[in-house]
């Protein structure tokens, strides 16, 4: 035991403890020292394989985080590159939409504003032509022609059918119209 408590100085050991390394030191063919020498060698030893291998494992885990990080930042800087260029793509989209909803509504305008410069312009001409006509000879007082064979009063007047069907065709009414609606493709109203 006093070997033991030099080898072991500042540490204390029970008796029973002491027994077991010495039947250790004495299995293995060595001297208390000696053999606690060897055991706190591979102690230390194998102390310092763990402090390596969590050395290494520490090196390991920095470098899968930063490969993760580098990950992560290279496919968040992906998902939002691509959605920058959705949202481009969109507002793209909705710009020409938009400006062919204009177009289209402009050119519904245009059109519009033709028309009606059209229809202007189509009575401007039938006023410059009423203007530039020449004037005709105001009807007599007396209406000559035929007498009416139907109520005797009136004469036979000459006039020009507007009916679609027989536009500007000559045609002889009664000069008493409305009191007598008769109407004749002859002059004698026959």
């Amino acid at each position: 035991m006093k070997e033991a408590r030099t080898v072991f100085k500042g540490v204390r050991f029970s008796a029973s403890e002491a027994a077991i390394v010495q039947r250790a030191a004495d299995a293995a063919g060595q001297t208390l020292a000696a053999y606690v020498h060897d055991a706190a060698l591979r102690e230390s030893n194998a102390h310092a394989e763990t402090e390596r291998l969590m050395e290494q494992q520490r090196a390991l885990y920095e470098e899968v985080v930063a490969s993760m990080e580098r990950r992560v930042v290279g496919a968040s800087a992906k998902v939002l590159d691509d959605a920058l260029a959705d949202m481009t793509k969109r507002m793209a989209d909705a710009q020409a939409r938009a400006t062919a909803d204009m177009l289209d509504d402009l050119g519904v305008r245009i059109s519009s504003i033709q028309n009606h410069v059209f229809i202007i312009a189509d009575q401007q001409q039938g006023l410059v032509n009423a203007l530039t006509a020449p004037a005709t000879p105001a009807a007599s007082a007396e209406p000559t022609g035929p007498i009416c064979p139907v109520c005797g009063h009136g004469h036979m007047v000459e006039k020009i059918s507007t009916k679609p069907e027989t536009a500007g065709k000559p045609f002889y009414a009664c000069s008493a119209f409305p009191a007598c609606k008769h109407s004749s493709w002859s002059p004698d109203g026959f």
